[in-house]
């Protein structure tokens, strides 16, 4: 069900934003989701209680920290791959 959500959703979310910005303003893509996060937030405090704050916070450990960042470094990379960067005062391609 999930895959179907996701193969209908994918495509048709930006033909349907676009075809909003094209006739309507801007501001109704951010009315169109007041809904939705209605939803949400009454879906949260009908079935989320209180006993998180009782537990214990688990920190996590250096592997995830480790790959979180070299993630996002990648990710950096890739987005100025094109253009060359400054690094340790030389020009690097």
């Amino acid at each position: 069900m999930l895959a179907l959500i996701s193969t209908i959703g994918i495509p048709l979310g930006p033909a349907l934003s676009g075809l909003m910005l094209t006739n309507l303003d801007f501001r109704w893509l951010f009315i169109v989701n007041v809904p939705y996060a209605l939803a949400a937030l009454a879906g949260v405090l009908r079935y989320v209680r209180g006993g998180a704050a009782n537990r214990p916070v688990v920190q996590p450990g250096p592997l995830p920290v480790a790959l979180g960042m070299g993630f996002v470094l990648m990710t950096w990379g890739g987005i100025n791959a094109g253009e060359g960067y400054m690094l340790a005062g030389g020009w690097v391609p």
